[in-house]
């Protein structure tokens, strides 16, 4: 397959650019157009498996015993120089990108190429290494590392690896949520901060501590009328797929929120919210289901029984249009 370059208006070459995007699925784009004949699922895990290694050289033994683990050694790596062979026949500008001998593959950082996870991760780390809380920069870089997100890695595939950097990947998604969420209370930029507690929901909506902190937010900004009505939709997700009622401390809140005159006691209400340690963004988010409960327990036994992790992880259309208007 030959790949235009691309031109600009006055007819110079533009510099070419690969995209490799692997969050929500696989997608690689060469001067903005898709590779579509890239289809093998076992040569889209490999070309993963370099990037998210990228840092160093993974020798052929392992990576064949990695993807043939039940096939000979030399039939492992007959296989994998034929999806390498592959690789060239769909994509021959893929011989740049790559660093290839006899004994060993590595992603060649050397040439720019553009990764949604390696952005992601930059931003990340951006963000964590800022010192001063209210800096700009940091929120900048977690709206960044935020958008770059568009769903679990690779979602159509299940090896053990992938969910591993799946699951790595996914709480420094949610760790930088709660982060930002934190900054833009804190500056009291409530429109925002419930904008992003919103896509917390979206993203887990079976986490009653991200429908508490809504529901606090709701109240910090005299919106009494929507922090009441977030707990019914919470309490109307967990009624219709898991048939248990709202925690004990998530009903405190409402009920702390129903009895409220004038002024809402937030501070009471902030006391119910355990969001976990905001300044861990990367592989220290710990799910929270401790704080939610006996009826906590009941889900995740419920959610074992009726679903797959696959299933989980994309049963979220369940009313949530509803959850961001």
């Amino acid at each position: 397959m030959v790949l235009n370059r691309a031109i600009s208006s006055d007819g110079i070459l533009m510099p070419e650019k690969l995209h490799i995007n692997l969050f929500g699925g696989f997608c690689l784009k060469f001067n903005g157009e898709q590779i579509a004949d890239l289809d093998s699922p076992r040569l889209q895990q490999i070309l993963a498996y370099l990037i998210l290694n990228r840092s160093s050289r993974q020798s052929r033994q392992y990576l064949a015993f990695q993807f043939w683990p039940d096939s000979s050694e030399k039939q492992a790596l007959a296989n994998l120089r034929n999806q390498l062979h592959l690789l060239r026949n769909v994509f021959p500008e893929a011989e740049r990108y790559l660093i290839v001998d006899h004994k060993s593959l590595q992603w060649n950082t050397q040439v720019t190429s553009i990764s949604d996870v390696a952005k992601f991760e930059v931003s990340v780390r951006q963000a964590k290494q800022v010192k001063k809380e209210k800096d700009t920069h940091q929120i900048k870089a977690l709206k960044k590392a935020i958008s770059l997100y568009k769903g679990p890695l690779l979602p159509e595939y299940y090896e053990d690896w992938i969910e591993h950097h799946r699951v790595r990947l996914k709480h420094a998604y949610e760790s930088a949520l709660q982060k930002l969420i934190e900054l833009l209370e804190n500056d009291r930029n409530f429109d925002e901060a419930i904008y992003y507690a919103k896509k917390f929901i979206q993203h887990d909506p079976l986490n009653e501590t991200a429908w508490r902190w809504l529901m606090k937010l709701y109240a910090s900004d005299n919106n009494r009328a929507s922090a009441l009505q977030t707990y019914r939709k919470c309490a109307n997700v967990l009624k219709e797929e898991f048939d248990v009622r709202p925690s004990r401390d998530t009903t405190e809140v409402y009920k702390r929120l129903l009895s409220s005159s004038e002024e809402i006691d937030t501070k009471t209400i902030e006391q119910k919210i355990n969001h976990g340690n905001q300044e861990k963004l990367i592989d220290q988010y710990q799910e929270e289901t401790e704080s939610l409960g006996s009826a906590s327990e009941d889900v995740v036994e419920k959610t074992e029984k009726k679903f797959s992790p696959k299933k989980t992880e994309n049963k979220i259309d369940y009313g949530l249009k509803e959850i961001t208007s």
